[in-house]
């Protein structure tokens, strides 16, 4: 087997392989260098199964030992040319060589002999011997090439094979075509790992595209970006410049807006006040003499005297009375001899004049004892206040004056505002500018408001162009001229606003500057200038708060305002109604006495009705426990229903209960009257339906003399829901 042919063509390829692979390039390059100088013998290199044959080299003179050293030390490679006996010719399916002429140039005379000559037969061989130059190339790159598919059948041989069991050439076929397929999937498989690498480094590519398109982007985004931003920076330093020099302007006005409010607010007090010492006054003047003359009447009437005598009795006591009250009184010297009681004289004689002008002025009808209109001022406490008025109103115009127009108007701050707002919606937010809003705008909004008041009426005209007193908040000025600037679209999301919204917080700058400006000067009206039993106040003041309530809504800071401020409203209805005296006089003793004390009585049951009237119009605005106190157990049961049960006793007495009774039930709300939830409500209703049955009953004994009474005490049984008892009584139905 070691003696095969196919044993000595491997052996021999192994040894060409491990040989002239080095060789073959250090002959290429030595052949260059030396080519035509010397000539050369072929070393033989005996392989497995062949004899190998000593060739001597020829060398130049100097011998072997001097031309070996020359070449090791100079670094020359010789030209060295192998000559490789392969015992018979390779099988063409071997692959490797293809050329059938085993000999060479030394065995050429030597046909057949598979061993070199010997030394003295072998012939010379020059450079040029045997072939030129490009043969000699030619050759070298067919090596070359040998060399080549040789590494790839060692690769190829490198894999397992099961032994055979009989060499021959059928199973060299196959391990070459083994060999071959092998080569083949190698190959198949580099090509798909490269294939897979061109794949992956096409993807590479375009993410790189992809990535460097947004980078492009973002540069480009970058860019403009950074423009915005320089533009928002400036117009935040200038909104900042702005909101400096707004300040430093509001900290020289504001005090000029205070100044101007006190002034208005202590006009109102004191007109309030003038107003109460004259009511008070007036009710003293007229009531003592009254009260006098008919305690003196029922007395003597107690006493079994007759009306002759009751009258002199009472016009005795009145005439004591008077002389005790301001206009009689005499003088009182201090120790400078200035008579202290001169100038309650004086307000004494010109209280009864007023009063004799008013009734004049508004005389009352015939037999119904009506009292004076003395429910509000007189005209000359209202031009008096009016004019005023108009004063700081003169003075408030010129309080912004000296200031430049974006900082005198509110108009030009709220412009200010928005436009910041819509150019740098982030900056506006981070800069809390919202909640400072209302502070920058109360100046503006306290100098309009004031002319206004919660409780004084309208005056019939107003020459300073402000807001007069009975406006609505949501028609004054400065309510309209804040009210759109909550619907300015943020559009910071696209100016570097974020596109994380919180709530607006602009959409509570009326409502903050209600609690910061209306409610102060609601309570303070509430607390000096408000008189309950003056009709047209009270129902003002019930409007005003009817507007404050919808802003309580998601505010528990307004809404605890407010309710303060209705605690404080409720206390001085309490309080009026607490102060509220009307005389249950007998009507005899009121007939003896006479017109002094039908008008005594007759203003002290108005002032009531007139209270409770105010009372009722609240009915809708403060709760309801809050209200029936006042409205049902002190007025109408302690003062009224006593009152109106001592009129219905006597036919005297009678038009005035009608009249008085009527007017008590249209005093009351339609909802306490249609259904009461409350028990003091329903007393009061009760009472008042009783008087007026016993009033009815009372009428069937006249003989149609009180026909208008008849009248009025039905209107009442309607208002108070008693048809049934209407129908009872047929005489009073009929009329």
């Amino acid at each position: 087997m070691r003696d095969s042919p196919l044993h000595s063509w491997t052996h021999a390829l192994v040894s060409v392989t491990s040989v002239c692979f080095s060789h073959c390039r250090r002959a290429k390059k030595a052949r260059e260098r030396a080519r035509g100088v010397a000539q050369r013998a072929a070393d033989f290199v005996p392989l497995a199964g062949a004899v190998p044959s000593r060739a001597p080299v020829q060398r130049g003179a100097g011998g072997d030992a001097e031309a070996e050293g020359a070449s090791d030390q100079s670094g020359d490679e010789e030209d060295v040319r192998v000559c490789v006996h392969l015992p018979g010719a390779l099988p063409p399916v071997f692959g490797l060589f293809h050329r059938t002429d085993t000999r060479c140039v030394c065995h050429s005379a030597f046909v057949g002999s598979m061993h070199p000559p010997d030394a003295g037969q072998r012939p010379e061989v020059t450079a040029d011997a045997g072939m030129s130059v490009d043969a000699r190339d030619d050759e070298e790159r067919f090596v070359e090439e040998q060399l080549l598919r040789a590494g790839l059948s060692r690769a190829a041989a490198a894999q397992p094979r099961k032994p055979r069991a009989t060499p021959g050439a059928g199973g060299a076929v196959r391990s070459a075509a083994a060999a071959s397929a092998a080569a083949l999937a190698s190959v198949r498989e580099g090509l798909s790992h490269a294939q897979t690498s061109l794949n992956a480094t096409n993807a590479e590519l375009s993410r790189t595209r992809e990535s460097l398109v947004h980078c492009e982007a973002q540069i480009q985004e970058l860019e403009v970006s950074g423009v915005t931003a320089g533009e928002r920076y400036r117009l935040v330093q200038e909104f900042r410049d702005y909101v400096r020099d707004l300040c430093e302007c509001l900290k020289d006005k504001a005090p000029l807006v205070e100044e101007l409010e006190d002034q208005v607010a202590q006009l109102e007090e004191a007109a309030a006040s003038a107003y109460a010492e004259r009511a008070d006054a007036d009710a003293e003047d007229e009531a003592l003499p009254a009260s006098a003359a008919v305690s003196a009447a029922q007395g003597a009437l107690a006493r079994g005297a007759g009306e002759s005598v009751a009258a002199d009795a009472a016009a005795a006591a009145a005439a004591m009375a008077s002389a005790a009250g301001g206009a009689s009184l005499p003088p009182l010297l201090d120790e400078l001899g200035r008579d202290q009681n001169a100038a309650r004289r004086v307000n004494a004689t010109r209280r009864a004049i007023n009063r004799a002008a008013r009734r004049r002025t508004h005389p009352p009808a015939a037999g119904t004892w009506t009292p004076p209109q003395s429910s509000d001022s007189s005209d000359g406490e209202r031009v008096s206040l009016a004019s005023r008025l108009e004063e700081v109103s003169t003075e408030a115009t010129a309080v912004f004056a000296d200031a430049a127009d974006e900082y005198g108007s509110l108009v030009r701050v709220k412009t200010r505002l928005e436009a910041f707002k819509r150019a740098c919606g982030r900056a506006y937010r981070d800069a809390y500018v919202a909640e400072s809003a209302p502070a920058l705008c109360a100046p503006y909004v306290r100098l309009q408001l004031l002319t206004w008041s919660p409780v004084r009426p309208p005056p019939s005209q107003s020459s300073t162009g402000g807001v007069t007193s009975g406006v609505a908040l949501d028609e004054q000025p400065w309510f309209q001229d804040l009210f759109d600037f909550v619907a300015v679209d943020d559009t910071g999301a696209t100016n570097g606003g974020g596109s994380n919204h919180a709530p607006d917080a602009d959409v509570l700058l009326i409502p903050r500057l209600v609690a910061k400006v209306i409610i102060p000067r609601v309570k303070q009206a509430v607390e000096h200038a408000w008189r309950p039993d003056r009709r047209r106040q009270s129902l003002r003041l019930a409007a005003v708060l009817s507007e404050l309530a919808p802003f309580a809504q998601g505010d528990p800071e307004f809404a605890a305002d407010l309710t303060i401020l209705h605690g404080a409203v409720a206390a001085q209805l309490a309080k009026a109604a607490g102060s509220v005296r009307v005389p249950a006089w007998s009507p005899t003793a009121v007939a003896i006495v006479g017109e002094s004390a039908h008008s005594v009585a007759a203003s002290c049951a108005a002032r009531a009705i007139r209270l409770l009237t105010a009372i009722s119009a609240f009915n809708d605005v403060l709760p309801l426990p809050a209200l029936v106190a006042p409205a049902m157990e002190t007025l109408l049961l302690r003062q009224l229903v006593p009152h109106l049960q001592a009129l219905a006793q006597h036919p005297s007495g009678w038009p005035a209960a009608a009249r008085r009774l009527r007017r008590a039930a249209g005093a009351l709300p339609a909802a306490w009257i249609s259904s009461p939830s409350h028990a003091d409500v329903r007393r009061g209703v009760d009472a008042l339906a009783l008087v007026a049955s016993s009033l009815a009953r009372a009428l069937l004994t006249s003989s149609g003399e009180h026909d208008e009474a008849a009248l009025g005490v039905r209107e009442t049984l309607m208002m108070l829901g008693r048809a049934e008892e209407l129908r009872a009584i047929p005489a009073v139905h009929a009329r």
